[in-house]
């Protein structure tokens, strides 16, 4: 399992813990307390494969468990399975609290799936660095042998997918390493580029002026998928599962068509009214 996902499950496992006591997740799992105290304090390499699908199948919700089954949810998974499916790169964009980063976390959560911020990331040494240390893969080695480390995981791995959030934001390097390493995974591995529209926009700007390595680039992206943002049925739905059905209330928070902007209104608005 990836840190992310090792990670999901201690918060999934501590939410488990305040409605139970440890005694009875170790009963049902079939694990000692150590087990369970390492798993807490992320002290993942001492505990066993094994004793993490044990505490899983109790604790695991399914990874779509706490996402909204809005539209942009909806085709924002449907890109993926197609990502997987088909080994295709596929771009993703939204505007500002779209939900991208939720959603990538959020499927993130299953076997063989790989999350990466490239946001602020220059240095292709560091990426593939951390992305082997995402995939608990010693990563030392110069750089032809990190390289080589991440494409021999993703191509021999079972329906890997590796999603690259706030891409819009990468580096022009990172973007050539991620070149590099779609040239050497497309025949195993499907991959998700996540961002603002800039993403999309700048890459055929780039491919129209001719700048290196754009147009090369940009044929790699299979499809590209604009969010929208949420449509008035789902946010009187997000407004209803959070306790707000007054009729006058829901007219004025149909405004936000942003997932983020609505959800920090209605916690607002739980905090002014508790």
């Amino acid at each position: 399992m990836t840190n992310v996902q090792l990670l999901s499950l201690k918060k999934d496992t501590q939410t488990f813990l305040e409605k139970s006591s440890m005694e009875v997740l170790g009963a049902k799992a079939g694990v000692g307390k150590l087990v369970i105290d390492n798993l807490l304090a992320e002290n993942f390499t001492a505990i066993e494969d094994r004793h993490i699908k044990m505490i899983q199948r109790v604790v695991k919700k399914e990874f779509t468990n706490g996402l909204y089954r809005t539209s942009d949810c909806l085709a924002f998974m449907d890109a993926a399975a197609d990502a997987v499916k088909y080994k295709l790169m596929i771009g993703i964009t939204g505007d500002t609290g779209a939900g991208k980063s939720y959603m990538s976390t959020a499927i993130a959560k299953k076997e063989n799936v790989y999350y990466y911020n490239v946001h602020l990331k220059k240095s292709p040494r560091i990426f593939f660095q951390d992305l082997l240390q995402n995939m608990n893969i010693p990563f030392s080695g110069n750089m032809s042998e990190l390289i080589d480390k991440v494409s021999k995981q993703l191509n021999t791995m079972e329906k890997p997918l590796l999603i690259l959030d706030e891409f819009d934001k990468a580096h022009k390097d990172i973007r050539a390493a991620v070149h590099t390493l779609r040239d050497r995974t497309m025949e195993n591995c499907g991959l998700l580029l996540v961002g603002m529209p800039a993403l999309k926009n700048d890459l055929m700007r780039g491919k129209d002026a001719g700048k290196p390595g754009y147009a090369e680039f940009a044929r790699r992206v299979n499809i590209w998928h604009h969010l929208e943002g949420l449509r008035p049925d789902e946010i009187k739905k997000v407004l209803h599962d959070s306790g707000i059905t007054d009729a006058e209330l829901v007219r004025e928070y149909k405004q936000y068509k942003s997932f983020g902007e609505l959800v920090n209104a209605i916690n607002l608005y739980k905090r002014l009214n508790d």
